[in-house]
């Protein structure tokens, strides 16, 4: 007769076995996946149609694991056909976004954050108040980018977003400074890093634009609509 301790490891040698087994699924971003992506590439001897067969198999594999998951739901095998289900939906997810970010990698090779960044950004001064901001800058020109400076140096970020945050009738007696992203909290990078690492960060820290700073001076701010732009742009002309 096996022991509580017995039945444990019985159970944990199981969940070993189905996390295995999940694992080995030929669907990217899975081990199977991956391993179906290195025997594709070491064939054709291309990296980007690797990534792409490969995503499209794990999508594909998703789309059966949710059909048998439902049609084991509406068969009568209850939370164990949903959980099927569930699978697969994470794997239509997962390998739809590896494919995305396979191809958004392949389109950005070789492009620089220096070679994408704005640099004609409007210095607002950190003490000007907000009434006096949105009266000269936000009631003549579409928003774009602000970079808040006190004397000579680059303090911080001003979104026109964040100014929503404070009732109207304070606007004339806060300062910029006080709504302001300071430079401390900023995420930056230099010139020289590669886009996709704009785009990765972006996308970690839920950000829209980025400061460009070069041994501790500003240069500018890369923000995702550029990259996007660029995205859209190489799209079509691959495609053409």
């Amino acid at each position: 007769m096996s022991t509580p301790a017995q039945a444990i490891l019985v159970w944990l040698g199981y969940i070993n076995l189905i996390l295995a087994g999940f694992n080995l699924i030929p669907g990217f971003p899975m081990d199977g996946g991956r391993v179906l992506r290195s025997i594709v590439w070491r064939i054709t001897g291309n990296a980007d149609r690797a990534t792409n067969i490969a995503g499209r198999v794990g999508i594909m594999v998703g789309w059966l694991f949710i059909a048998l998951g439902l049609w084991r739901l509406f068969s009568g095998a209850g939370l164990g056909g949903l959980w099927i289900a569930f699978i697969g939906w994470f794997l239509v997810q997962a390998a739809g976004s590896s494919v995305a970010q396979a191809r958004a990698t392949s389109l950005l090779q070789g492009v620089s954050v220096g070679d994408l960044m704005s640099r004609d950004c409007t210095p607002v001064d950190a003490n000007v108040s907000l009434q006096s901001f949105v009266d000269r800058e936000l009631s003549r020109a579409a928003p774009h980018c602000y970079v808040v400076v006190e004397g000579d140096q680059f303090s911080g970020l001003l979104l026109p977003s964040e100014i929503r945050r404070i009732p109207r009738d304070r606007w004339d007696q806060t300062p910029v400074r006080a709504v302001m992203r300071p430079l401390s909290r900023l995420k930056t990078l230099p010139a020289e890093a590669p886009v996709t690492e704009a785009l990765e960060l972006m996308g970690r820290e839920n950000l829209v634009q980025i400061p460009v700073m070069s041994k501790g001076f500003f240069q500018g701010v890369i923000t995702r609509n550029e990259i996007a732009q660029l995205l859209q742009t190489r799209s079509e002309l691959r495609a053409a």
